[in-house]
């Protein structure tokens, strides 16, 4: 079997310390998670990764984005679906 690293047992005692139990952790962990799963692959963040990459390419190679308003200011990805 491999030893943890003590960093791990610090980590863990410290938790029991503060009273933390495994099932808070657990939430707690799955709560960052799905936060980062929705802020990172869901359908706005790709349309933002999207429309960013298609604004790099025209800026380079057109020297401007041709789709940008009167404004100045492009729609943001929700009004692009």
């Amino acid at each position: 079997m491999r030893r943890r690293p003590a960093k791990y047992f610090d980590m863990a005692e410290a938790a029991k310390r503060l009273g933390v139990t495994r099932s808070a952790i657990h939430l707690a962990i799955g709560e960052k998670g799905y936060a980062a799963f929705i802020r990172l692959w869901s359908k706005e963040a790709h349309l933002e990764f999207y429309y960013g990459f298609l604004r790099k390419i025209a800026e380079a190679k057109l020297s401007h984005v041709p789709w940008k308003g009167q404004n100045g200011r492009e729609p943001a990805a929700a009004d692009r679906r």
